[in-house]
């Protein structure tokens, strides 16, 4: 079973690039050889779901859709949404409110499917710029409904696949992207200095054990500066010194920074290149008195805390489940990001080489991510019994599969084209529960390596090579990164464009920028076990053992719109049917004597009368007055049920 999850950015315009290039979206499902497909960001209301269905992607042959879509209304209409597409025969039932807190199902973030022993929770998290609470509330929600899931059903399977918004590992994002703590490389440059050096302080230059995939402990403000000033001692000794060098610069550059607004093109401003939004750059003045602006836009001035400057960005909230305040920590004390120390030590003429740079942030980078979402993201890892309320005992599907693996990242900033230099984060996951492993396929190895050049699959340059499209060695042609003059991705030849499609493994599918800017993640789960897979004959050891029946119960109906117009719909192709063969039921030729039309709500508005409610005293509806030749639609339905029940 391959299981694919993607977030697109927008369906209706990733669909139409597909049909664009592959005619329709079964042809492209069936090249990639999806099974069950998860898809989030699809920007879906309900309404165009249930009135043009086709044209949103709600109605693909040979799979039932699900879809959680946004309920909000005002800005917020029709942004996020989620959509499971499994093919028919495999679901069961699905729940687009699965996490039991209105607030949070009603943005249409998650969709819960049951395929037999096997539930999917098809996630889009919000981003930390929504508010840590906020996103924090939703993790929490998303562990509780986990839970409950599994504890309805004996032997139930939870998997959580989707866009989580978090890169727990500081290898999961581009070093550019990582933040370092500068205080503890400045106390390794003193311990350098001593000559005569204590044996427990030799003991602490030792470099850190390689990471391991398992959930690791509470860290404690102390003891996350204790790894840190462990993982210093690994940064070798000519790194630390340049660092100790350019510090009096960088820490004076930092408390004599100011900001300035670039308008955007919603404030007014045409220029070639402008952002959308109103941005800010900063510009800092060095101890000689000169001065120099830093080449990144920041989006306010919270942007400009967490990324220039190592003071502590928190955000400090009532909570009713402490009884009193909780502070939420975006960047603790005394870390800055990569990128910012680079440009502050170059300016300060103590600049680091790219190799340098590498070599610092893959010695003590931790990734930019809020600490308490990386934590969750270890918690969820833990075994049950590990850690209260929050263990999962849930496996990072790619690191299980691909754990070497450098530079695999599954998201980039498509505003500056950072994919073609493969500056990106991997923030798409399919967490798998354990009792899956024994079926989990990791499939062919890792692509885009150069035998010629001894550049191996789990390199970083092999890693850039499958971003920009070059699969194999030789391979001519490849993704293009978009002008500076607005307008936009180029088309990327036809023989680029189907390179992405490989055989099913478990790791990440190189989907197109143009796309999206993200690409799709994908496990193979073995079903070797259940015979040949038809109706009949599938053994009671397959994940999902039978041909299963979609429940047609409120919450799954709930999910598919378009499935409820086209009951209707098929009623009245049913109605016309009957009136073709059976002429005494046909109506007068005469005008007056027509059916209405399903679109004419508004004659018949008009030839309303107002009915009081039974109970009296409440608001007068109207009720459409009989038109002659008119039948109602439950009487259609009920016609339909007397035939059928005749022999």
């Amino acid at each position: 079973m391959h299981i694919v999850s993607w977030n697109v950015a927008s369906w209706p315009t990733t669909i139409k690039l597909i049909r664009q290039s592959y005619g329709t979206l079964e042809r492209y499902l069936e090249r990639h050889g999806v099974d069950i497909l998860c898809l989030q960001e699809v920007k879906c209301t309900r309404r165009a779901l249930a009135e043009e269905p086709r044209a949103a992607g709600a109605r693909v042959a040979g799979f039932d859709t699900f879809w959680g879509y946004n309920k909000q209304q005002g800005p917020q209409a029709g942004f996020n949404g989620v959509a499971t597409f499994a093919k028919q025969g495999l679901t069961e039932a699905a729940d687009g409110e699965p996490l039991r807190e209105r607030a949070l199902d009603e943005q249409g973030r998650c969709l819960l499917t049951l395929h037999g022993d096997l539930a999917i929770f098809n996630v889009y998290v919000p981003t930390s710029s929504r508010g840590l609470r906020q996103k924090m509330r939703f993790l929490q929600a998303l562990t509780r409904a986990a839970r409950r899931v599994k504890s309805e059903r004996p032997g139930r399977k939870v998997i959580i696949a989707g866009d989580l918004n978090v890169a727990y590992r500081g290898e999961d994002m581009c070093y550019v992207y990582r933040r370092v703590h500068l205080p503890s490389l400045l106390a390794q440059e003193r311990r350098l200095e001593q000559p005569h050096r204590h044996p427990h302080d030799q003991q602490q230059d030792l470099p850190p054990q390689q990471e391991q995939h398992q959930p690791r402990p509470d860290a404690s403000p102390v003891h996350a500066e204790l790894q840190q000033h462990q993982a210093a001692a690994a940064v070798p000794a000519h790194i630390i010194r340049k660092v100790a060098a350019a510090a009096p610069a960088v820490m004076y550059m930092l408390q004599h920074k100011e900001s300035k607004v670039v308008l955007g093109r919603k404030s007014g401003n045409s220029a070639a290149y402008t952002r959308l939004n109103d941005t800010l750059v900063v510009t800092c003045r060095l101890p000689d008195g000169s001065s120099f602006t830093l080449k990144d836009k920041f989006e306010d001035e919270g942007d400009v805390s967490r990324s220039v400057g190592l003071d502590e960005v928190a955000q400090v909230v009532e909570d009713e489940e402490v009884g009193g305040v909780r502070k939420y920590v975006a960047k603790p004390e005394g870390y800055i990001a990569m990128y910012i120390l680079l440009q502050l030590m170059e300016a300060a003429g103590h600049g680091l080489s790219s190799h340098e740079a590498v070599t610092l942030a893959n010695c003590c980078g931790v990734s930019n991510s809020a600490p308490c979402t990386r934590h969750w993201l270890w918690q969820v890892q833990a075994p049950e019994d590990a850690v209260e309320g929050a263990g999962l005992g849930l496996v990072d599907s790619f690191v299980w599969a691909h754990p070497t693996a450098q530079g695999r990242f599954t998201c980039w900033e498509q505003f500056r084209s950072m994919r073609y230099e493969n500056k990106g984060a991997r923030i798409d996951y399919i967490l798998v529960d354990p009792a899956l492993l024994g079926r989990l396929v990791k499939g062919p190895p890792l692509q885009g390596g150069l035998p010629s050049e001894n550049v191996l699959p789990t390199s970083a340059k092999a890693a850039l090579r499958m971003a920009v499209g070059l699969v194999h060695e030789g391979d001519q042609g490849r993704y293009e990164p978009a002008p500076f003059d607005g307008s936009g991705i180029s088309d990327a030849p036809q023989h680029v464009l189907d390179r992405q499609f490989v055989a099913p493994h478990t790791g990440i599918i190189y989907t197109p920028p143009k796309f999206s800017d993200h690409v799709a993640v994908s496990i193979v789960l073995d079903e070797k076990s259940c015979g040949d897979g038809t109706a009949g004959n599938r053994s009671s050891a397959c994940l999902i053992p039978a041909p299963l029946a979609l429940q047609r119960d409120p919450a799954t109906r709930r999910t598919q719109p378009h499935a409820q117009q086209q009951t209707i719909l098929s009623v009245m192709a049913n109605r016309q049917a009957s009136l073709s063969s059976n002429p005494s039921d046909r109506p007068s030729d005469r005008s007056d004597d027509k059916v209405p039309s399903m679109n004419s709500s508004d004659k018949l508005a008009a030839q309303a009368r107002p009915v009081v409610s039974a109970k009296g005293g409440g608001k007068k509806r109207p009720t459409p007055a009989p038109v002659k030749g008119q039948r109602s639609i439950l009487s259609m339905f009920s016609k339909k049920a007397r035939t059928e029940q005749q022999p």
